[in-house]
C-alpha cells in the first residue's frame, strides 16, 4: 500500500518525467506560449518540469526536442549504472501502459505491473520508484493523467487487486462530496475512462443523481477530469486545467510540492 501523503517532491526525477518519460501529449493540450519562448516568468525548476507540456505546440519544435533530450540526458547521466537501468525499466513499462499501438496483452501486463497490489516480477513498480526516490502514489496518478491525455478508455476495471486509491485523494474526495465522492474516485481509479452509466451499473453505486452530483463536485475540485466529450472521467488527483478548461501554465508535479 502506498505511504499516503508522506515525503517531498522528487525534483530531479520529475524534471525527467515531465521532460519525456511519458512521451508526447496531443498538440492542442500544450501549455506553451505561441512564441515558443522559455521566458515564462516561472522559476527555473518549473520551466524544466514543464517541458513535456510545452512540446506539443511551439513555433520552434527543434528547440523543444533539444530541450527534452538535454533534460533527460542530464538526469540519466547523474544516475549510477544500477539506477539508470531501473529508470529505463520504469520508463519502458509506463510507455507500454500508456501507448495505444501495442498489443492488448502487453499493455495489460504493464498496467497490472503499475497498479496491481502484488507483483510477480523480481522488481516491482514501487521498488523502481523507491530506487529513484519517487513516491509511487504520485507516479501512479501521473499515469492516470496520461490515460486522459491519450484518451484511453478502459472497457472494464483493471482486472486485478488494484492498489488502493491514495490516502491523500481519499481525504480530498470526502471533502469534495462526502462518501459518494470517495466511492466515485475509487471506482475511477480502478476504471480509467468510465462513464456515468458504467459507474451506475456497479454494485453499491450511489443513486444516479447523487453520483452525477459527486462527479460534478470532484471535477470542480480538480480531483477528476472529464474526457474530451465530457462523458467519461479519470481520477488524476489534480487537474492540469483551470475552471475555464484552459491549461494551467505550471508543471503538474509542482502541485505536490507541499504534499
Amino acid at each position: 500500500m502506498d505511504a499516503g501523503n508522506a515525503g517531498d517532491i522528487e525534483g530531479d526525477f520529475w524534471d525527467a518525467v515531465d521532460a519525456g518519460v511519458f512521451g508526447h501529449i496531443p498538440g492542442d493540450l500544450s501549455l506553451d506560449g505561441e512564441d515558443g519562448s522559455d521566458d515564462s516568468g516561472c522559476p527555473s525548476d518549473f520551466v524544466s518540469e514543464s517541458v513535456l507540456f510545452s512540446q506539443g505546440h511551439t513555433s520552434h519544435p527543434g528547440r523543444s526536442e533539444e530541450k527534452v533530450t538535454r533534460v533527460i540526458r542530464e538526469y540519466v547521466d547523474e544516475l549510477t549504472p544500477d539506477r539508470r537501468l531501473v529508470f529505463y525499466h520504469l520508463q519502458s513499462r509506463i510507455a507500454l501502459a500508456t501507448t495505444k499501438r501495442v498489443t492488448p496483452a502487453r499493455r495489460e501486463s504493464a498496467v497490472l505491473w503499475i497498479f496491481g497490489a502484488e507483483s510477480r516480477e523480481d522488481i516491482g513498480f514501487a521498488d523502481c520508484c523507491e530506487v529513484l526516490e519517487a513516491r509511487p502514489w504520485i507516479v501512479r496518478l501521473r499515469v492516470q493523467l496520461q490515460f486522459w491525455f491519450r484518451d484511453m478508455r478502459f472497457t472494464t476495471a483493471i482486472p486485478a487487486l488494484v492498489t488502493p486509491l491514495p490516502a491523500r485523494i481519499v481525504e480530498e474526495a470526502f471533502g469534495a462530496s462526502g462518501e459518494d465522492g470517495i466511492w466515485a474516485a475509487r471506482r475511477l481509479w480502478e476504471w480509467p475512462g468510465a462513464s456515468h452509466e458504467a459507474l451506475c451499473r456497479i454494485t453499491g453505486a450511489p443513486a444516479p443523481l447523487a453520483l452525477r452530483h459527486a462527479l460534478e463536485h470532484l471535477e470542480q475540485s480538480g480531483i477528476i477530469v472529464s474526457g474530451f466529450d465530457g462523458l467519461y472521467w479519470y481520477c488524476v488527483g489534480h487537474s492540469p486545467l483551470n475552471r475555464y478548461g484552459q491549461p494551467i501554465p505550471v508543471s503538474w508535479a509542482s502541485f505536490w510540492k507541499t504534499v
